[in-house]
């Protein structure tokens, strides 16, 4: 069935549910609150005001005026939308596939990354208004290509390439009214770094603007340059995977910092419980060059609390730590720790970092 209005006007009280297979508007749609209307392909050459809810299962094309406080939702398998570089209030992505964006498509109050991935080109743009909301955001639902976000302070970017999930945060963004552009790439180039670095190639950010950068990650360091020709900066990181200072380079990268020589042990860093390898079931420490009275690696939780401690190297060398906590495995994440020791030769040393276990 194919719906062509002139005219379509919806007044009614109460909660109501409209089917159609398309919809080709030519002149105005008024949606009320309460009303939820479902399409498959949605093209209006008119003017739409939409208070409700309009969800379509194909595609999304709008030449002339949109407007209103409702909610879109693409929960089709691929979809094309294309709303005349005007603002959506709330704009839901559900249905799995791709959603590719066309032209400025601009979310003035939520995004919700449920399931689905935005296509975003480079000649095309995604704008999240600064109050605006990102929610979701996963290995199922991610922005492929640049995501723009306005505003300062702490700003999420759900971003990804390729079927890859590359999600980054920048904090403490400044400037006046700033508009951010981050995109995620693969395949980073080999570059010169101001440190010596083993630098993750798999892959690397682009933005702009001044802030500090933040990763879910353990046990590495940013790598930041404005192009592949300069020298990269190494800014190391504190609690939480954050950097240590603000940067105003526009592309990010990361590495592991190559351990000095001389330095007593080594520290692995991830495990995986129910790993084929038994190796790779703990965390050991590698290395014998410190002394067994002045050793200390403890283990905490996100809100400081200890989960695992222990005094000695030599447990730590043979037996490491299983990921336990009172008998129980811990759930995958992220885990503090915290190691201090003497060498051989008297000289104290600390590190801090974090353990990550996976299933």
């Amino acid at each position: 069935m194919k719906a062509n209005y002139t005219c379509l006007v919806f007044l009614v009280g109460m909660p109501l549910l409209a089917y159609s297979q398309d919809i080709h508007n030519g002149t105005s749609i008024f949606i009320p609150n309460g009303i939820d209307l479902h399409f498959h392909d949605f093209y209006s050459s008119g003017f739409v005001q939409n208070n409700g809810t309009i969800e379509i299962t194909g595609d999304w094309k709008n030449t002339n005026v949109y407007q209103g406080l409702g909610a879109v939702v693409l929960s089709g398998k691929n979809q094309t939308i294309d709303n005349n570089d005007q603002a959506i209030e709330q704009l839901l992505i559900d249905g799995g596939g791709k959603k590719f964006v066309k032209g400025k498509l601009v979310i003035n109050g939520s995004l919700d990354l449920a399931s689905g991935i935005v296509k975003v080109n480079k000649n095309d743009m995604l704008l999240v208004r600064d109050g605006a909301a990102i929610q979701g955001g996963s290995g199922s639902s991610f922005v492929d290509g640049p995501l723009t976000r306005e505003g300062t302070g702490y700003r999420f970017f759900p971003v990804g390439r390729d079927g890859s999930y590359y999600p980054i945060t920048l904090t403490e963004v400044a400037g006046v009214k700033p508009i951010i552009e981050v995109a995620a790439y693969k395949n980073f180039p080999d570059v010169a770094t101001s440190r010596e670095v083993v630098i993750d190639r798999s892959v690397y950010w682009t933005k702009q603007g001044e802030s500090k950068i933040m990763l879910e990650k353990e046990n590495f360091v940013f790598i930041v340059a404005n192009n592949f020709d300069e020298e990269f900066e190494v800014i190391e990181t504190v609690s939480q995977g954050v950097s240590k200072r603000p940067t105003v380079k526009s592309i990010i990268a990361t590495g592991e910092l190559v351990p000095a020589p001389g330095l007593p042990m080594y520290l692995s860093t991830t495990l995986s419980p129910h790993a084929q390898n038994p190796d790779n079931r703990s965390v050991k420490l590698f290395g014998t060059e410190v002394s067994e009275g002045s050793f200390s690696f403890r283990v905490f939780n996100r809100w400081g609390s200890e989960l695992f401690q222990t005094n000695s190297s030599s447990e730590m060398a043979t037996n490491g730590w299983d990921g336990k906590h009172n008998g129980q495995f811990l759930p995958a994440g992220a885990y503090p720790y915290k190691l201090s020791y003497v060498d051989r030769e008297g000289r104290e040393g600390n590190r801090a970092g974090f353990i990550t276990i996976v299933y």
